[in-house]
């Protein structure tokens, strides 16, 4: 045997000691694992008479080293090799330094090549044994804990780099912000400079007109000081000469004023001038108002706001009382129309409707509304207006962000979403603003009331690009507190038979999982999964079970939460509706619910209860193999 093999065996596995003939003696544990004689008295006596082997944890019941034979073949080696018989030391004192360390334990002298992650010290081989048990501590060697630290330096300068890139991010949008406000300013200048000198032109056209009136008027006025100086000579004519004279002078004037009125009813006054005139001069003086310095740099930007709202409202306004006004939008693959109605100073939408709207209606898409009467909210419940949006574009679809229902003003253009957009599927609860995270269907049924909606399981499916979207925690925020309602939809045969309808406990950890497995939160669901068996069928206390989402058979239903094998229910009898989880450790996922009563006896693990579609359990009970149904869909009842 080598010197190198030699060596190797001749160290203890715990303290890296040479063995001795002393107190590091060899000795050979029940288990066939071999260690000096100090480090086993040191276990015995850290674990009061029992010892767990370091290698295989096999325990063994020990007061003393003695008991154990020395290593024979280890002490032969000693001979063989010539090895000379050495005092108990530790690697630290023998002169081998590992590559990796983090310098010598002071109680065992060994060398630091663990780190505890629980108590966050660096330990030596012996501390992971005797201080530091792999059972009660997070142990990871030297290496592992310099690689984790390197990740942890490496997230935080990336993290660094993040937050420096989004602030250089933001200084390049402010940059292109401030470019855009120079250049619209240039703009603005520029389209000022054509405005005065389309002033221009119209002063100089309306001091031209002035010019011609002033003519006209004092070619009016000698006219008329003749004709006055003609009455005075008809007046005072005597002779039958002085009267023809008069008479001629008359017949002249008279052809000349008849000439003049007619130029005059023809030219003056030009009105198209006149109006252009005085129309420019309105709109310049409301113009100037906003743009008077003083006053604009007095308005906050709410008041800014209010006044671009108030005059697109205006438009809108005229447009809803004198027409017919429709939005278009695009549902389930085809052109829907919404009519705009005028109620209580207020606008609403009517029930969206196929056929195109008369000619004579004003038509506009449902992104010209949202531009001419921001802000546009969805509502539920009109009247208390229990729950509010606020709707707004994004890109091709329309985004939903919940309000207060106080701050929606009386004038506000509300949509009541009941009407005009559940019950089309074109709400979606999204994971993140853009759906790239999955979405779940909000949707509404028939004989619900109006303020209650299915939130059906979260699939990796995009909503469709005209969808009004949500952000999923709002609404689960909503349903967040117990009890809640969850349904199952069932379907054999190829065809839905009916709805389950839960009560859930979510206080419970089974209730929680149990909805987490119903909305797809986690990313697996019920969705899909067939129900797995009856128990006893016909008898007292019978059940049905199903939820394996892993594989469909029986034999998976991994638990979603921690800790839940020691989590039960509340001690609830056994009667017909009630809802349960599986006791088995690796199929706590899994679901009972019992169809029969069970009198005189209670379940410790239950979490729900039936409110409806106890008669559909009843009809898969009598099924000759329940496998054969499919929870087609499920999800969560929201009540906003």
């Amino acid at each position: 045997m080598s010197k190198s093999v030699n060596k190797k065996v001749s160290h203890c596995k715990i303290c890296f000691s040479v063995y001795d003939f002393d107190t590091r003696r060899s000795r050979v544990l029940p288990c066939g694992h071999t260690f000096c004689s100090s480090c086993i008295h040191d276990i015995i006596r850290s674990k009061s008479g029992y010892l767990t082997c370091p290698n295989c944890r096999s325990e063994h019941t020990l007061t003393s080293a003695s008991e154990l034979k020395p290593n024979y073949t280890v002490e032969e080696m000693y001979s063989v090799d010539n090895s000379p018989v050495v005092d108990s030391t530790s690697m630290a004192s023998g002169g081998f330094t590992p590559k990796l360390n983090a310098g010598v334990c002071g109680e065992h002298g060994q060398y630091l090549l663990f780190h505890c992650d629980t108590c966050e010290v660096w330990i030596c081989q012996a501390c992971t044994v005797i201080d530091h048990p792999r059972d009660e501590c997070a142990v990871v060697s030297i290496k592992k804990a310099i690689e984790n630290l390197m990740t942890k330096a490496r997230n935080e300068v990336n993290c660094q780099i993040d937050k420096c890139n989004k602030a250089v991010s933001q200084l390049s949008h402010y940059n292109q912000e401030l470019e855009e406000q120079i250049q619209a300013h240039k703009n603005l200048l520029r389209n000022k400079e054509r405005v005065i000198g389309k002033y221009g032109d119209l002063e100089e056209a309306l001091q031209m007109e002035q010019l011609t009136a002033s003519k006209r008027r004092e070619e009016g006025c000698a006219m008329m000081q003749d004709l006055r100086t003609l009455k005075d000579r008809i007046a005072k004519a005597a002779t039958l000469q002085e009267m023809n004279n008069c008479n001629t002078d008359a017949s002249q004037f008279e052809g000349a004023a008849s000439n003049w009125i007619k130029d005059f009813e023809n030219s003056f006054p030009d009105q198209p001038l006149l109006s252009k005139a005085k129309k420019m001069n309105m709109m310049t003086s409301t113009a100037l108002e906003l743009m008077n310095w003083e006053f604009v740099t007095c308005l906050t930007d709410t008041q800014l706001q209010e006044i671009a709202q108030s005059t697109k409202k205006m438009l809108l306004c005229a447009y809803v009382k004198t027409s017919e006004v429709y939005a278009s939008l695009r549902s389930k693959d085809k052109q829907r129309y919404v009519p705009l109605i005028s109620k209580d100073n207020s606008f609403i939408f009517g029930n969206i409707q196929d056929h195109l709207p008369p000619s004579r209606a004003v038509l506009m898409s449902l992104e010209d509304l949202l531009a001419q009467t921001v802000p546009v909210y969805g509502v539920v419940e009109m009247k208390s207006c229990r729950f509010a949006t606020t709707i707004s574009s994004v890109g091709e679809g329309y985004w939903l962000d919940p309000v207060s229902p106080s701050q929606i003003a009386v004038t506000a253009c509300k949509i009541p979403l009941l009407e005009t957009l559940v019950k089309e599927g074109l709400v979606y609860a999204v994971m993140d603003e853009n759906g790239h995270q999955g979405s779940a269907q909000l949707s509404h049924r028939d004989g619900q009331p109006a303020n209650q909606f299915y939130l059906h399981a979260i699939t990796n499916r995009p909503p469709p690009s005209n969808a009004f979207k949500i952000a999923y925690r709002h609404l689960r925020k909503i349903v967040g507190t117990s009890p809640i309602c969850t349904f199952l939809d069932l379907a054999w045969g190829d065809e839905g038979q009916g709805q389950v309808c839960m009560q859930v406990d979510v206080t419970i950890g089974r209730g929680q999982q149990f909805l987490m497995l119903c909305t797809g939160e986690r990313g697996s669901s019920y969705t899909n999964t067939n129900l797995l068996s009856v128990a006893n069928k016909g008898q007292p206390g019978e059940f049905i079970i199903g939820g394996d989402y892993e594989t469909n058979n029986g034999s998976g239903g991994a638990a979603l939460l921690s800790g839940l094998i020691a989590v039960g229910g509340k001690s609830r009898q056994l009667t017909a509706g009630l809802v349960s989880g599986h006791s088995h450790s690796d199929k706590s996922s899994q679901f009972l619910i019992y169809t029969r009563d069970l009198p005189d006896s209670y379940d410790y693990l239950s979490f729900g209860q039936v409110k409806t579609g106890l008669d559909v359990l009843l009809s898969v009970a009598q099924l000759s193999d329940p496998r054969n149904v499919i929870v087609k869909d499920c999800g969560v009842i929201v009540t906003l």
